[in-house]
């Protein structure tokens, strides 16, 4: 079965797909994966959710379509749970258990869900791609838990300026990558902010695992709006933004991609 799709016709299914599922989410996919179905189950906002897994290939990347649906039944389990611990397992369902930021579920099923409505009723919305420089090496010459502590400290650079309801947010997509979204800014009022708030920020991270050591560090920051793309959905804002920030990782990272520079 043929599951090439570009980024405008994986944003059509996935409107179809979501009159039938409770939830659609694109993730990451592997290239090596092979070509079947996977079934499986998870919790869910109201009980156990099953999950449906398909590998595919969005603009040449391999991704992974996954199907969410509650299984019928399952909300009685929860029949004995109180509303405060129903608050905290729905938290914890899209929160980064390493970094406390949004995880990429609430990414992709909450926030990019709404960005069609937001440009509708005539907001804009941006968003940023934002990765700390050199990782790998980071995971190498200081070990994983440092490296675990420089993701948490990171994100909350962030959190700072925008965490704010669900109109500016962090979210932890994977690994050392993070995307940061605002509603009402469009791309150059976003690039800008991130400028400025980068310039000015304490770009160590004193690790306090093992014997206390500083850890300097860059990030490489992209940035895209509602503005600049015909379909207004996160797979094609995803590619513009995606394609921005290797550019600027090649040319040594450590700063924002510049939008309007000439090429």
């Amino acid at each position: 079965m043929e599951r090439k799709f570009t980024s405008v016709e994986m944003a059509e299914l996935t409107a179809q797909l979501e009159k039938i599922f409770d939830a659609v989410e694109l993730a990451d996919g592997d290239a090596k994966a092979g070509g079947g179905f996977a079934l499986g189950y998870a919790a869910g906002m109201n009980g156990t959710d099953c999950v449906l897994s398909c590998p595919v290939e969005v603009g040449g990347v391999p991704r992974t379509l996954r199907l969410y649906g509650a299984v019928s039944g399952a909300a009685q389990a929860e029949d004995a749970v109180s509303e405060r611990e129903r608050e905290l397992y729905r938290d914890d369902l899209i929160r980064d258990f390493l970094s406390g930021a949004y995880n990429r579920r609430y990414w992709e099923t909450v926030f990019c869900k709404k960005i069609g409505a937001h440009v509708a009723s005539g907001e804009p919305v941006a968003v940023a791609l934002v990765k700390i420089d050199n990782y790998a090496e980071v995971v190498r010459t200081h070990g994983q838990p440092v490296a675990d502590q420089l993701v948490c400290y990171v994100a909350n650079l962030w959190k700072k300026f925008y965490d704010e309801g669900s109109e500016k947010v962090v979210c932890r997509l994977a690994g050392a990558t993070y995307a940061v979204g605002c509603v009402g800014a469009e791309e150059i009022d976003l690039e800008n902010q991130m400028r400025v708030l980068y310039q000015k920020m304490n770009l160590v991270c004193l690790s306090t695992v093992g014997m206390m050591c500083r850890v300097p560090f860059t990030l490489s920051m992209a940035c895209a709006g509602t503005e600049e793309v015909e379909s207004k959905v996160w797979p094609e804002l995803y590619a513009l933004c995606d394609g921005r920030l290797r550019q600027q990782a090649a040319a040594g990272g450590n700063g924002v991609y510049d939008a309007n520079k000439k090429v």
